[in-house]
């Protein structure tokens, strides 16, 4: 057995191994699969659940900006309660938790939150414009 003059108190080091033994240390047969590693999720969510969570996304930090930004372990709910949010954000905090938690959302109800989300950036613009 060789030693290795890398490890402190004169440690042991593996004895190499033949490739193809059940050997998982790194080698080029199995870096792709280590590099992608824990990237993709176990189902991917259909394109109109992330359209749906871009928008929820979009309209938190658009009331971050207007009220105040959403408090660690606080729902969206409660959140939108807290601030006092008009139905639209209500409307899209439920297709949000639809794509979430439930079982998804059509391409509609996507494309619904997607433009209510617009449209308070809209407003919000014409307001800042207006009043600045």
């Amino acid at each position: 057995m060789r030693r290795s003059i890398h490890r402190r108190g004169g440690a042991r080091a593996r004895p190499r191994r033949p490739r193809g033994c059940g050997d998982r240390r790194p080698s080029t047969g199995n870096r792709r699969s280590r590099e992608t590693r824990g990237t993709a999720p176990l189902s991917t969510p259909s394109l109109p659940d992330v359209d749906a969570e871009r928008a929820y996304e979009r309209l938190e930090t658009l009331l971050a900006r207007r009220a105040r930004p959403r408090r660690g372990g606080e729902s969206p709910r409660a959140y939108l309660r807290a601030i006092g949010a008009d139905e639209r954000a209500y409307r899209v905090a439920e297709i949000r938790e639809r794509a979430r938690y439930g079982r998804g959302v059509s391409e509609a109800a996507a494309d619904e939150a997607v433009s209510i989300v617009d449209s308070m950036v809209r407003e919000r613009v014409w307001w800042s414009s207006r009043n600045d």
